[in-house]
């Protein structure tokens, strides 16, 4: 058996690093982005359902994207996907920028440009997934998808920080263009990366038959459909934070916009503990452990922040609880990408990625409407319990996903106290990551 390599190694690869470097830049553009359209409609509208309109516009089209995502992305050029999708999205934000110098943005023009903006993003997020997964060996791939949540951190701490700042010194227009410049220079790093061969081993026009295989492959998985479940609970009541900020920064706490820059950012803090941290957790306590254990702590910190009121108190309660969901999401994908042969990665992804979303509007639109009628901490911390409620039940039916590890050489193993031992997980054998061509 080789040798395990250290959490950090795959940082010694160039490639990975140009990916990373190109991954950051879009990221911290993408919640600049975010952050400024959120702030402005919140100031123009007074309306915590508002805001969750915008997100559930940019759900929506992730939702619609994130499959026809998967199946391209098994099947084509995953970089040439990533461009098209980055490229795009520069230039929706590029005229949401105008629409905001002009002053004719408003809720409608924000939810149009959310939207498409969403598209875009998917048809380069989801192949995203996938590159990371294959550009890497094996026995790196832990480590290479738990650094790669890096570009959420220090997009949240630099898109916050950013936007806090920026938009009350030139205004929320140039902020966008500023944006919308960063997916650009993500772009052009791109362009430099290799093209992957495909692992699909009958490339051609994408089918309706390769998105049922990946179908029945999750529901012949019991970890698989077990991450999916746990799955939907975060999406429909821990992810309503993303609603619930700038409530928490106008109406409890009194910050203003600096104050949602600073949860903003102290959530991207979070994330980029959290991501320097995946692996080293996963080794310590077992990945499927970690998928569980991450995902309660979240909860936690979640119900305290719904009743803090101090400013510096509710920055560590935010910081803390996306330490958790960061955790909890990467490790999923891992141990997803694992259980999956390499010819369907993307679409299992892609299916995952769909049940989350999918979910992921119904909270958001609950925790807005409900703040609005019964106030900001009544809802976080109610959603916190159910979130905590509805892992029990889940765990009573499905204690396989707990067991389950990722040995030395990136197999995976169906209980952590036999790490190397025999694998009988899915139908299908995962096969090996494929090589750049150069």
């Amino acid at each position: 058996m080789s040798e395990r390599p250290g959490s950090y190694a795959v940082l010694r690869l160039p490639l990975y690093r140009r990916f990373l470097a190109a991954a950051i830049s879009y990221s911290v553009g993408m919640w600049t982005f975010q952050t400024v359209l959120v702030w402005v409609v919140l100031e123009q509208t007074g309306s915590a359902g508002a805001v969750s309109l915008l997100l559930i516009c940019l759900t929506v089209s992730w939702l619609l994207i994130s499959l026809p995502a998967g199946i391209l992305a098994d099947r084509y050029d995953l970089r040439r996907l990533m461009l098209i999708g980055q490229g795009v999205a520069a230039c929706a934000m590029a005229g949401a920028a105008i629409a905001t110098l002009a002053g004719v943005m408003s809720l409608g023009v924000a939810m149009v440009a959310l939207f498409v903006l969403g598209i875009f993003d998917g048809l380069s997020g989801v192949p995203a997934m996938v590159f990371v997964g294959r550009l890497v060996e094996p026995r790196l791939m832990a480590g290479a998808i738990g650094l790669s949540s890096l570009q959420y951190g220090f997009g949240r701490i630099l898109g916050g920080l950013m936007t806090g700042l920026l938009v009350s010194l030139i205004g929320a227009g140039p902020t966008i263009a500023l944006a919308a410049a960063l997916l650009g220079v993500s772009a052009l790093i791109v362009f430099t990366l290799p093209s992957l061969r495909r692992a699909e081993t009958s490339p051609g026009r994408a089918r309706l038959g390769d998105l049922t295989a990946a179908v029945r492959w999750v529901g012949a998985s019991r970890p698989s459909i077990a991450i999916m479940v746990l799955g939907l609970c975060a999406a429909v009541f821990i992810y309503s934070y993303f609603t619930m900020l700038p409530i928490l920064a106008q109406d409890i706490l009194g910050a203003g916009s600096a104050g949602l820059g600073f949860l903003t950012s102290a959530g991207g803090v979070g994330i980029l503990v959290g991501s320097l941290v995946t692996d080293v957790v996963g080794r310590r306590i077992g990945r499927g452990r970690a998928v569980v254990v991450t995902l309660l702590l979240a909860a936690l910190a979640y119900a305290a922040l719904g009743v803090s009121t101090v400013l510096p108190l509710s920055l560590v309660l935010t910081g803390a609880m996306t330490i958790g969901v960061g955790i909890y999401r990467v490790t999923s994908q891992l141990l997803l990408q694992h259980l999956a042969p390499a010819r369907m990665r993307g679409r299992v992804l892609a299916v995952f990625e769909l049940s989350f979303w999918g979910t992921y509007p119904l909270g958001t639109l609950a925790a807005g409407r409900l703040a609005d009628r019964f106030g900001g901490p009544a809802v976080i911390v109610s959603f916190a319990l159910l979130t905590v409620l509805a892992s029990g039940v889940v765990l009573i039916f499905a204690r396989s996903l707990v067991r389950l590890d990722v040995d030395r050489d990136g197999q995976i193993v169906p209980d952590r106290r036999r790490l190397g031992g025999p694998v009988d997980l899915a139908p299908a054998a995962p096969s090996a990551p494929t090589a750049p061509v150069e």
